[in-house]
């Protein structure tokens, strides 16, 4: 898993799509990130969220974890001195009990190996009156899709994209996974789910960015041709996604 993230350290998050995503969840946090005073992006990979908090609240502290050094180093070249940045497992954060406000976890806690005692581990650093803020699923893209190309050609192309990297795809925590773990750790629960548009050359982007550079060489030229066929069928369709966010709060 280590290896597969480190291989993406310098593409993680770039193109329209996540660019799209990313703003959607920035206006949505924002009444959020406005009065926090200590901001911790957890599994902060390359830095591209923690860039726009900086941005957003420049006052504030503002911290990135992440357990690959490779994304860490791509981070400092986004940020420069504007955060600090540690090196820490996401279900180890190493921050004092109730010294942050805000914690944002994007697609992180699903690949920590215990969902709950790793949520435990977060809250126990939130304020009275903290927030864990954590995307969970996948912003309906499957869900798009297969509604645009049908069922079958949804197997192919997700079989196409998505088959040797099954432990990704799987490592997927359902949301009320997610919903029981803040639950049993004394978080209250709300979900927000802001929206955001994007074409098919946008999906088609992120599909390379995020997918083909761990294809083997001899499934690339399946994924091209599934792309196109699904190219010619959506045309320029626009698809509304969404980004569901938990919100945990430490009463």
């Amino acid at each position: 898993m280590s290896e597969h993230f480190a291989r993406l350290a310098d593409s993680y998050g770039g193109g329209e799509y996540y660019a799209r995503r990313r703003n959607a969840v920035l206006r949505a946090l924002m009444p959020y990130l406005t009065p926090a005073r200590t901001i911790l992006d957890l599994g902060c990979g390359n830095g591209r969220y923690l860039k726009e908090f900086v941005h957003a609240a420049p006052s504030r502290l503002v911290i990135g974890a992440d357990l690959l050094p490779e994304m860490l180093t791509e981070a400092r070249q986004r940020v420069g001195s504007a955060a600090f940045l540690v090196r820490a497992e996401a279900g180890q954060p190493p921050f004092r009990d109730g010294s942050l406000d805000l914690i944002f976890a994007s697609h992180v806690l699903p690949f920590v190996a215990d969902l709950g005692a790793a949520v435990k581990a977060v809250a126990r650093c939130l304020r009275t009156g903290g927030i864990l803020a954590a995307t969970v699923g996948q912003g309906r893209v499957a869900e798009a899709l297969r509604d645009a190309i049908g069922e079958p050609r949804w197997a192919e192309f997700q079989n196409a994209v998505f088959g040797r990297i099954r432990r990704l795809r799987d490592s997927i925590v359902r949301e009320e996974h997610h919903r029981e773990a803040f639950a049993a750790a004394g978080l209250s629960v709300e979900t927000i789910s802001p929206t955001f548009e994007a074409g098919w050359s946008a999906i088609e982007e992120w599909v390379h960015l995020r997918w083909m550079p761990v294809a083997a060489n001899e499934e690339r030229a399946t994924i091209e041709r599934v792309l196109a066929e699904v190219r010619t069928i959506v045309g320029e369709r626009r698809f509304t996604l969404e980004e569901r966010i938990l919100l945990g709060r430490r009463s």
